[in-house]
């Protein structure tokens, strides 16, 4: 029993054991399925890990292409690929849509259905060029929309290979049409501009900011002797040459220094432009600065026009303010300026001159007999024979109707006296042939010696014409010499004397010369102008130009006038006659335009005659007003008022101010006889009668042409339109009723 239990026992433990090895053996497996169950996990970790950075780097890498597709797609310019035969590859949006159409309506389509009709043949040559060159090629074609809308468009082109071997022609598209439509305007704004530079009346050059031309117009090239295309590229200097006219030193070259300073520079009055031929053109002109949006100087432009015309009537005009328009000589003021030079070289330095005053002898024969025109033809004969008799330093002066003056500079009084008689025997040997007539005249001269005690240069005239005036005396046709033991102040006062008993007397007449409308079928007179005539001891008549000039010397001219307007009111009646809608007109001289009282004069006696005022025309030379203006226009507005009309005389004769006109308000301008009576001939006094009638007409004024002799001249006159002539083609000047 007890062994049975033994083996029981041994059995259990063995069997527990076996269990306890099971169990341990179970352990373990656990252990390793823990163990694999862990390491599973782990790569299952990992592997989340490495997919979730395949995502990343996938999205990573997909995103640059979508940014290089939108990119591509919606750039502003199109872009599109073709093959070899043209037909489109691909195309981006933009491209798609210059077009009009879906890009899927494009692909594999012939890009020749979207071009102009016209433009095959400039495509095909484009896209072979590219596929033969293999570099960019460039062209400009009109393609075609879905609507039929032609635009411009510029190709830039490239061959590419890709990777499967093929050959692309790879096109960015771009529309130019509003380029095109840019430039076209810009080229015809430049074509207008090259039209206005090649048809203005100015020369232009234009040049760079370095002063080199770039351009000249037709004027220009006339002008400078060079064409665009020779002078294109060359300093200013070289193409425009410009010197002083007086000195003929160079002048500084304008574009330079207006480069320089940024400003607008002008030129001298005085510039001429020498060409490239040698030939010289009076210019004016002026240079500005070219300057870019920027404000920076680009370059330089200069405009300047001939002015050989303006500068001739300029000197014209000029040398008729100091010259008689007569003989040519020099006129009285000018005389008087060279006089008054001459006597402060005598008190300076002590230098010897002489003064000589002329009167020729039987003039008022010739005039009386012959004519106005012999009596003219007469003065221009003497006045050049005087002058081959005298030195080249010499001075010959007409100063009044057949008075002369002369100046010997340099000269002794043995000498002076030695010219002199000289000059009596000339015009005593001289003889004048008018219409088969011969005629004598003689000349009586009054010689002073100027020293430097002499006075100033009106007294010393004065003095002179008391000489001439003693010569005359003496049995004319001679020479005296006056003096400081000849007394000339008594001379001077016996001419005052004999002027005082005239007046005194009432020695004078009027001669009266009618003013006659120009217009057609017009042709009446509206005044007659009164002349003035002197009446001597022996009955003859002396012409004005032989008494007034010492009248004007002795202060007797407002003693004249007052009586000239006092003796027309009480005749004007009997001077008028049957034309009973005319007027008369009153010369009146400068210093009557001083006398206060003069106006209160006029009133009375206007107050005491039946004259209508708007028949009485008051005539004050325009030399006299120049001085005067504000005087001038307080006496005239004061009358003015009363009806009486104003004439503003001599005009153009010298130097009047236009711009005194509206000032003044004279109802008639005349326009002085120097330069009507021979404008058939001559173009510049034309041109200037024209001018001042405008100006007449701009400032409200009707115009007068004085020495009208001619019918030529009337109808000239006609044709510019001036509204009245005076002179002996419409009337000569007839003595009083007996």
């Amino acid at each position: 029993m007890a062994s049975c239990d033994s083996l029981s026992q041994e059995a259990l433990i063995q069997r527990l054991e076996t269990l306890q090895a099971k169990v341990a053996a179970q352990e373990d497996a656990a252990k390793e399925v823990h163990r694999l169950l862990h390491e599973l996990q782990v790569h299952q970790i990992e592997l989340e890990i490495q997919n979730r950075e395949l995502r990343e780097a996938q999205q990573y890498l997909e995103e640059p292409r979508d940014r290089y597709a939108d990119l591509y797609d919606f750039a502003p310019v199109g872009y599109l690929s073709l093959d070899e035969q043209g037909l489109i590859q691909s195309i981006n949006l933009t491209g798609a849509a210059l077009f009009g159409r879906e890009r899927t309506h494009l692909l594999n389509k012939p890009f020749s259905t979207l071009l102009a009709p016209t433009e095959n043949q400039r495509f095909f040559e484009h896209l072979h060029e590219t596929f033969r060159s293999l570099r960019k090629v460039s062209t400009e074609i009109k393609l075609r929309e879905c609507g039929g809308t032609i635009f411009d468009a510029r190709l830039e082109s490239v061959a590419v290979q890709d990777s499967g071997g093929n050959t692309r022609c790879h096109t960015a598209m771009l529309d130019i049409t509003e380029l095109k439509r840019t430039e076209r305007l810009l080229l015809e704004e430049k074509e207008r501009a090259q039209v206005t530079l090649h048809s203005i009346g100015d020369a232009v050059i234009s040049t760079d900011a370095q002063g080199n031309i770039e351009y000249l117009n037709p004027i220009a090239e006339t002008l400078t002797g060079w064409s665009l295309e020779a002078a294109r590229g060359q300093a200013l200097e070289s193409v425009f040459h410009l010197i002083d006219e007086q000195t003929r030193e160079p002048i500084p070259n304008p574009v330079t220094r207006c480069l320089a300073t940024g400003h607008i520079v002008g030129l001298p009055h005085n510039t001429l432009l020498i060409s490239r031929n040698g030939q010289e053109y009076p210019i004016d002109n002026s240079a500005a600065p070219i300057r870019g949006q920027d404000g920076k100087v680009l370059g330089g432009v200069l405009v300047f026009r001939d002015v050989t015309e303006a500068r001739l009537i300029a000197h014209k005009i000029t040398h008729q303010a100091s010259h008689d328009s007569l003989t040519g000589l020099v006129n009285r003021r000018e005389f008087e300026r060279r006089l008054q030079l001459v006597l402060a070289s005598a008190k300076q330095y002590g230098t010897q001159h002489a003064l000589c005053y002329l009167d020729l002898d039987y003039f008022k024969i010739v005039n009386d007999s012959a004519g106005h025109s012999a009596g003219d033809e007469l003065l221009r004969q003497i006045a050049g024979l005087l002058t081959s008799q005298l030195r080249a330093r010499d001075t010959l002066a007409r100063v009044g109707g057949d008075e002369f003056s002369l100046l010997l500079e340099n000269c002794p009084l043995e000498s002076a006296v030695e010219i002199s008689e000289n000059l009596v025997n000339t015009v005593k040997d001289f003889r004048f042939v008018w219409e088969s007539r011969t005629f004598r005249v003689g000349v009586s001269i009054g010689l002073i010696p100027i020293t430097a005690q002499s006075e100033d240069a009106v007294q010393f005239l004065e003095q002179a014409d008391a000489a001439c005036y003693a010569a005359k005396n003496l049995g004319r046709n001679q020479v005296y010499v006056l003096q400081e033991s000849s007394h000339p102040l008594a001379l001077h006062n016996q001419r005052a004397r004999e002027m005082q008993a005239a007046l005194a007397q009432e020695r004078f007449l009027f001669y009266s010369q009618p003013i006659v409308s120009l217009a057609p079928a017009d042709g009446r007179s509206v005044f007659y102008e009164l002349l003035l005539r002197l009446v001597n001891p022996q009955g003859d008549i002396v012409p004005p130009s032989q008494f007034l000039p010492a009248a004007e010397r002795y202060g007797l001219m407002p003693a004249i006038d007052r009586w000239v307007i006092r003796t027309a009111f009480a005749r004007y009646a009997e001077m008028v006659g049957a034309c009973t809608d005319a007027g008369i007109a009153i010369n009146l001289s400068a210093s009557s335009l001083q006398d206060e009282s003069l106006i209160e004069f006029i009133h009375e006696q206007f107050a005491a005659s039946a004259v209508p005022p708007h028949r009485v025309c008051l005539e004050i030379q325009a030399t006299a007003v120049l001085g005067n203006l504000s005087q001038a226009t307080r006496f005239i507005k004061a009358l003015k008022q009363t009806g009486c009309r104003f004439a503003l005389d001599q005009f153009g004769s010298g130097p009047t101010a236009f711009n005194d006109l509206q000032e003044l308000e004279v109802d008639y301008l005349k326009i002085d006889g120097s330069l009507v009576w021979n404008m058939v001939e001559n173009p510049i006094n034309h041109a200037v009668v024209a001018v001042i009638n405008q100006i007449g007409h701009l400032v409200g004024a009707k115009t007068i042409a004085e020495y009208v002799e001619s019918k030529a001249i009337t109808e000239q006159l006609r044709q510019l339109g001036v509204d009245f002539a005076q002179g002996y083609a419409t009337g000569a000047p007839k003595p009083p009723s007996p």
